[in-house]
């Protein structure tokens, strides 16, 4: 599998998000996640988690919660779903 960069990994787990989303009603957890995109763990997936949350394109609810994940932004002008997952993350 070749190796993807930063950006494009998160750009990976924020379409795993949407596509989950869109396509269950509500968020995928951290392992669904890591099987989705691959990631080698969930401490990794929940790396990239708090950074498009810094970034501004998820949200998620209380911690202690699971399946709070939401996607956040304007959107997708293909398909209309939140988050703007074709627009440049």
């Amino acid at each position: 599998m070749p190796t993807m960069s930063f950006d494009e990994r998160q750009e990976a787990v924020l379409g795993f998000i949407l596509s989950f989303w869109l396509r269950l009603g509500y968020a995928p957890s951290l392992r669904e996640i890591k099987d989705g995109v691959p990631l080698s763990s969930t401490s990794v997936v929940a790396y990239h988690i708090r950074e498009l949350e810094r970034r501004g394109l998820v949200r998620r609810g209380s911690y202690a919660d699971s399946r709070t994940l939401q996607p956040v932004g304007p959107p997708c002008p293909a398909c209309g779903c939140p988050g703007g997952h074709d627009a440049d993350v």
